[in-house]
């Protein structure tokens, strides 16, 4: 099963809803011009997580989680989003050093 990990992220402003995670091409999809975003992240991860759970427990799981997050939690939550959408894992080239592992983007 995948993990939302291995999921690419995209900010999509023209889709008509809040969130879409499609399986097949592992994606999640986030328009933050909807409303909660840190809601539909969490709601949009959990359907990547656990594709059988339902509709109505993936909204109170969503819910539930982001209730007892502290604003630095969401903080963080946003900005991962933000750097997994500029640079998608199919674009992800990673370099090993002996010092650290760096992210490029590859030129296509």
């Amino acid at each position: 099963m995948p993990k939302e990990e291995n999921f690419n992220i995209t900010i999509d402003t023209k889709i008509p809803v809040y969130g879409s995670t499609n399986y097949g091409d592992e994606e999640i999809r986030i328009n933050p011009k909807k409303g909660d975003v840190v809601n539909t992240i969490i709601h949009e991860k959990l359907h990547a997580n656990y594709p059988n759970m339902p509709h109505d427990d993936v909204y109170k799981n969503a819910a539930k989680i982001e209730s007892k997050m502290t604003l630095p939690e969401m903080a963080k939550e946003l900005l991962e989003v933000h750097e997994r959408s500029k640079y998608p894992k199919y674009k992800r080239e990673i370099v090993y050093t002996e010092a650290s592992k760096v992210i490029k983007s590859e030129v296509k």
